[in-house]
């Protein structure tokens, strides 16, 4: 008898551990179930912060740059240097005809010439590599800064920080094509080409798509696709500032292809342009391509040209080329190839979810971050908001932190 009780003791004591461990399992299923549905919800929110600066871009895009009198050009012409300091040099700026109105393409009312502090990196190391390796001087033509931008607040009904959101406009337009159908050539001669006076980690993604077939150049459609026909990973992060799959431009009906903005002062696309005078001109050559390049590039500092006539007046290109060779000469040369705006945009957008819990911790990190990419093109069609012509999505991705 007493060994039966001493049977049923053991057997309930055993029981009551059973219960007591399948207990704290559902509880930490539990915990970890309310977790990840917690995560999943900030990730969501952060993805439509995310989406929210796109198209917070895309609409100021629109309303500032749709209308064919307008200008583009990139920070480094009102100023802004070269160098690993100057995190703003890569902002899109757009201007009336008359160079006025000037507006930078990134949240709020920010000037490029502004402190950079507490600003959010959406252009780095992934992107463009080592910015160590920009040269403020000496005759290199190496461009690799990253991009900074400023960032909004996203609050609730209450008032609470919740989230942030912020976005870069890159101008494609002020690019080297690496790609131009021979139904859209900007020029009967023939498109704009990289300069082989450029270092060869700068020409690598420019031999890799000249050396793929027909069929594997139609299927890029943004930039990074170029690692899928040969190009290093190291060779696309040099090209980031200057190359581009294809630019294209309104031209009535019909598009163009490869057409450069020379409002930059990119000195590996001033490079490029000299060599491609050199190739199309039935004239005097210019027998120090680096050299004009650079003093074209490095005067390139008191804001937009208006024109192609304005620019082909001016002291600065007459500076620059050597007598030999008239700016007359040289702007012909280019007809067709040379503008003052641009019709092609990268946009890249980021967002952020916050703990509401955190909303009076300055130090709070987010609970999660989103970032998207966009190829942003203006079409040939009016826009039914009335600001010009209307842009399109042609491209759109969503990128990790390991794609800045």
């Amino acid at each position: 008898m007493a060994n039966s009780r001493g049977f049923a003791l053991v057997l309930v004591l055993s029981l009551l551990a059973i219960l007591v461990l399948v207990t704290y399992a559902i509880s930490t299923v539990g915990k970890v179930s309310g977790a990840i549905s917690s995560a999943a919800v900030y990730q969501i929110q952060a993805r439509q912060n995310a989406l929210s600066a796109m198209q917070s871009a895309i609409g100021k895009l629109q309303v500032y740059a749709g209308p064919d009198d307008r200008l583009t050009g990139m920070a480094g012409i009102v100023g802004i240097p070269i160098s690993t300091d100057s995190p703003t040099r890569y902002w899109t700026g757009v201007w009336r005809s008359d160079g006025s109105d000037e507006v930078w393409l990134v949240v709020g009312n920010a000037s490029p010439a502004l402190s950079t502090t507490n600003y959010l990196l959406l252009v780095g190391e992934n992107s463009v590599g080592d910015q160590g390796l920009t040269k403020a001087t000496s005759s290199s033509s190496r461009e690799k800064e990253w991009v900074k931008v400023p960032v909004e607040m996203v609050a609730d009904a209450a008032g609470s920080v919740v989230g942030h959101f912020a976005y870069w406009v890159g101008d494609e337009g002020s690019k080297i094509s690496l790609h131009v159908p021979d139904d859209e050539l900007p020029n009967e001669n023939g498109a704009p080409q990289v300069s082989d006076k450029l270092l060869t980690s700068q020409t690598g993604v420019w031999e890799a798509v000249k050396a793929s077939s027909v069929t594997a150049k139609q299927r890029l459609v943004a930039y990074e696709q170029a690692l899928s026909i040969g190009a290093s990973a190291s060779q696309v992060q040099e090209g980031f500032h200057f190359l581009t799959i294809r630019a294209r431009s309104p031209d009535g009906s019909s598009y163009v292809s490869g057409r450069v903005n020379i409002n930059t002062s990119s000195r590996p696309l001033w490079y490029s342009l000299v060599s491609t005078y050199n190739t199309l001109t039935t004239g005097a050559k210019l027998s120090s391509e680096a050299s004009v390049a650079r003093k074209i590039a490095d005067a390139m500092t008191v804001g937009p040209f208006a024109s192609v006539a304005d620019f082909e007046s001016s002291t600065l290109l007459d500076d620059a080329l050597p007598s030999t060779v008239t700016p007359a000469t040289f702007v012909q040369t280019l007809n067709g190839i040379i503008a003052v705006r641009s019709d092609t945009f990268r946009i890249r957008a980021y967002g952020d979810a916050m703990n509401p819990a955190d909303a009076d911790d300055p130090n709070a990190k987010p609970e999660a971050v989103a970032y998207c990419e966009a190829i942003v093109q203006r079409t040939n069609q009016d826009d039914p908001g009335g600001h010009g012509k209307k842009f399109v999505v042609t491209y759109f991705r969503w990128l990790g932190p390991d794609d800045i």
